[in-house]
């Protein structure tokens, strides 16, 4: 999966089978989900979803939730191997669960529980009447046996960006303000206890956690889990899960490599590494 945004739209690639809430039995299979605020005057979603999916460089199907307001002001968390992206309107809530190990046939299991968490938060959040939009998506292609601990990393990740999106809607800040210049992302830790970590290049307690000059503007890599051996390694972690551990890379954290993939969002791992090797040969002459 690789995500980015521009002006108005949340890009979710991949090559995901997605369950949709209001026919959680039908499956579909899209290579492009968005989350696409739009305005007023763009009153034909079918047209908006065209023309946005080809901006994009996608012919063919694409599932789009539609919601209103600046797209900057979504919100991203992960839990383990479970990625939620919410987007909060005026008065609706568009949320897509992803996750790395659930197979198809868990999805309407996964949507269900993802829902009841959305619901939760509005709940709690005194905003009733919201319209509610939710997908759940994977990307794996077999069957899992069961959704062991995912209803729980479902439920987690799914209020934590469901209430940073209602909250971030909330705020009465110029549009240009830092807090609202980008997206919130959020990732559940466990070292030094469980919690949830919030994302801020400014005055980050960790830099530089992967080299000197490190650049920060993919803090969370849009390629986890790569799992290319020449980057990372799977380890065992403290919960006894096996997970990636890619603490030792610095690819995407080298400043002229992240720039190339700003302007070049759909770069291949492999093209990412050939400007890396080119770096280094020039470091060399």
């Amino acid at each position: 999966m690789r995500y980015y945004l521009d002006d108005t739209t949340l890009f979710l690639r991949g090559h995901f089978t997605v369950a949709v809430q209001h026919d959680p039995a039908l499956l579909m299979t899209v290579p492009l989900v968005m989350i696409r605020v739009t305005s007023v005057e763009e009153k034909d979603q079918s047209r908006v979803e065209e023309l946005t999916a080809a901006r994009a460089g996608m012919v063919g199907p694409v599932y789009t939730l539609f919601s209103a307001g600046m797209i900057n002001t979504a919100a991203v968390a992960r839990c383990d191997q479970v990625t939620a992206f919410a987007h909060a309107g005026p008065s609706s809530v568009s949320v897509v669960i992803v996750s790395n190990r659930a197979g198809p046939g868990l999805l309407a299991g996964i949507l269900e529980t993802a829902v009841a968490a959305v619901d939760r938060v509005l709940e709690e959040a005194g905003t009733p009447g919201y319209r509610v939009e939710v997908v759940a998506a994977t990307e794996e292609e077999t069957e899992s046996p069961a959704r062991t601990g995912q209803d729980a990393q479902v439920t987690a990740a799914v209020i934590e960006a469901t209430g940073t999106a209602l909250l971030r809607r909330s705020l009465s800040l110029p549009k240009d303000q830092t807090a609202l210049s980008r997206p919130a992302f959020s990732i559940y830790s466990r070292f030094g206890g469980n919690h949830w970590v919030t994302w801020q290049p400014e005055g980050c307690p960790y830099y530089p956690c992967h080299m000197k000059g490190q650049s920060c503007r993919y803090c969370y890599c849009p390629f986890y889990p790569c799992n290319d051996d020449e980057l990372g390694q799977q380890v065992i972690a403290s919960s006894g899960k096996t997970v990636w551990n890619c603490s030792e890379c610095t690819l995407v954290h080298e400043p002229v490599v992240a720039d190339y993939l700003q302007r070049n969002p759909m770069a291949s791992l492999n093209e990412l590494k050939q400007v890396h090797r080119h770096l280094i040969g020039q470091s060399k002459t």
